[in-house]
């Protein structure tokens, strides 16, 4: 069974508890059956993505410095039959999952996060408890410095260079409790998403992989 990623659950669940899918997530369903047929995938190695993934360390470490915490990074993916994610902080003695995300630049850190942005992250929080058993989760957005060779010859240095800003103005959170009813429209609305994936890949002759 093909499983739907806890960074991209968010783009399904518009109007929730309806068991029909939106126009935006048919899109995404759609555009993933073309990667699987096609055998494609998104074009990812942007400056932006790049620096997430060559400061992330430092970001969890600024977290810790203002949250006074000692969190590690971890490296376990779990997947269901209908999810699969890997959470950037799981820290069972607090009943706790953490995402963190790396702002690019100072124009691209949220200082607040916008309802519709927060709604997508919501969902993925969700889908990480559902995963890993928690019952309580939170987002964190960090800003520290960009590497020199990722920063965009059309962007100002300045924007770029955080270090000597309080570090309680680099971080940026929203936390949540686990939600039965949410957590059931997630399923639910997966579920939807699921068969029409799988409806598609076999209309077009797909040949599934068989468990041995």
């Amino acid at each position: 069974m093909i499983q739907f990623r806890a960074s991209s659950i968010g783009k399904l669940m518009s109007y929730p508890d309806r068991d029909t899918l939106a126009d935006g997530a048919l899109t995404h369903v759609y555009e993933l059956a073309s990667q699987i047929l096609l055998n494609w995938k998104p074009a990812l190695n942007t400056f932006e993505i790049e620096k997430g993934r060559v400061v992330e360390d430092q970001t969890i470490a600024l977290y810790n410095q203002v949250s006074g915490n000692f969190y590690v990074k971890n490296t376990e993916r779990k997947t269901s039959d209908l999810f699969t994610g890997e959470c950037d902080i799981n820290e069972e003695d607090e009943d706790l999952i953490l995402d963190i995300k790396s702002s690019y630049s100072k124009k691209t850190f949220p200082l607040i996060i916008r309802e519709g942005d927060k709604k997508l992250y919501e969902w993925q929080l969700d889908t990480y408890m559902l995963l890993w058993e928690r019952n309580n989760a939170g987002l964190v957005f960090g800003l520290v410095d960009t590497p020199s060779h990722l920063i965009k010859k059309q962007e100002p240095e300045d924007w770029h260079i955080v270090g000597h800003i309080l570090p309680e103005l680099r971080i940026t959170t929203i936390f949540k409790e686990r939600d039965a009813k949410r957590e059931q429209q997630l399923i639910s609305k997966t579920r939807v998403a699921q068969d029409v994936l799988c409806e598609i890949l076999d209309k077009r002759g797909y040949k599934w992989e068989v468990a041995a």
